[in-house]
């Protein structure tokens, strides 16, 4: 949302004479006009006016215009009528990220920052915000949204971790974050430094193992990038041959095993990707995207119980996942369950209306 469509109905006031001023430990200025949010200055007067609605325009300003004119006077009164509002607002914005509501979440948060502005843990929710909505429209398969997120997120991981002074859940959360977009020197430095940094012995543990188990990854960066774009370049043949290499002497990382029933999938070679995906999943159980390649190839083998094991394992995981729900719906038709897999598709689009394929099956079956 840009500042000019996100403060348009942003008005100033003089403080209303029916308002008590009142407060410990704040001297109002009258001289500062306050502001409102309303359709129209025609909409209210001054007996509808409250405290909370002035706030609320307050926090509106200080998410969307920290540069305004009068932003430490706007932080000081917030805080002076509400002293406990960042953790009131904090409560709420996960509140409303575990809803799905981002843009709501997303402002939210961005007016806690604009009361604590050198605060980089509100910083760093944000962050987490943009990771979340991110995977969110991953499983809607919506990959501009997914990518423009995953964008966002990274730019205000790569602003914390330029910072002088850097919070160790920053470096915990970036690590992760770039082990997701496969940026794998950077994640290691990111969790070697949390690891160095923190007294938090539960979050250490994680960061090791993590590290033991990317430390293939990690130490063969290059291999993965080259076959993650072989593959997608469509040369699929050349990345099984450069992955058979790899395994020969490192067969027990599960990635090139994943890669490599992701290849022969591809190239409708559904066998031999069964026998890589189930590879991967002896070392790695509880990978989506490897139980999904796995159902899918279970599917084209006639295995359509085994299929459906595996997509319900996965939805497990992650409940809200369209493209794990809708191959259970095709499962389902498959199996001749025409009522189940109407209910599938139908739940596809009450998280994703715009899905395609739910509409068409739907069209198709009823």
């Amino acid at each position: 949302m840009t500042v000019s469509k996100a403060l348009e109905n942003i008005y100033y006031i003089n403080i209303p004479d029916s308002l008590n001023i009142n407060f410990e430990n704040f001297n109002f200025d009258k001289k500062i006009k306050l502001p409102i949010e309303t359709d129209s200055t025609d909409s209210w007067n001054e007996n509808s006016i409250s405290w909370e609605k002035i706030i609320s325009a307050m926090l509106k300003i200080l998410a969307y215009n920290q540069d305004h004119k009068n932003i430490d006077y706007f932080r000081d009164f917030v805080f002076a009528i509400k002293p406990n509002i960042v953790q009131e607002l904090t409560d709420s914005a996960i509140f409303k990220s575990n809803e799905n509501n981002f843009n709501l979440a997303k402002e939210i948060f961005l007016a806690i920052t604009g009361l604590e502005p050198e605060n980089t843990r509100n910083i760093l929710n944000l962050a987490v915000l943009y990771e979340n909505e991110a995977e969110w429209y991953r499983q809607k398969n919506n990959n501009e949204m997914y990518y423009k997120n995953l964008e966002l997120s990274k730019e205000i991981y790569t602003d914390l971790l330029d910072r002088d002074t850097i919070l160790s859940d920053v470096y915990f959360n970036s690590g992760f974050f770039f082990i997701k977009i496969r940026e794998f020197d950077k994640a290691e430095t990111c969790l070697k430094s949390f690891i160095e940094y923190s007294d938090d012995d539960e979050k250490i543990e994680i960061a090791t193992d993590t590290l033991k188990e990317y430390k293939s990854i990690i130490e063969n960066e290059d291999f993965f990038n080259n076959v993650y774009n072989l593959i997608l370049q469509e040369n699929e043949y050349k990345a099984i041959e450069i992955i058979n290499e790899f395994l020969s002497t490192n067969n027990s990382v599960w990635n090139a095993w994943f890669l490599q029933g992701w290849a022969y999938r591809r190239l409708f070679n559904f066998s031999e990707a069964k026998i890589s995906l189930q590879k991967a999943l002896e070392l790695n159980p509880k990978d989506i995207d490897t139980l999904n390649e796995l159902a899918i190839c279970q599917m084209e083998l006639g295995d359509l119980q085994g299929s459906k094991k595996s997509l319900e394992k996965a939805l497990t995981q992650t409940p809200e996942d369209v493209k794990i729900i809708s191959n259970l719906g095709i499962i389902q038709l498959k199996l001749g369950n025409r009522d189940e897999a109407i209910k599938y598709f139908e739940s596809v689009l009450v998280y994703y209306p715009q899905d395609n394929i739910a509409q068409q099956y739907l069209q198709e079956i009823i």
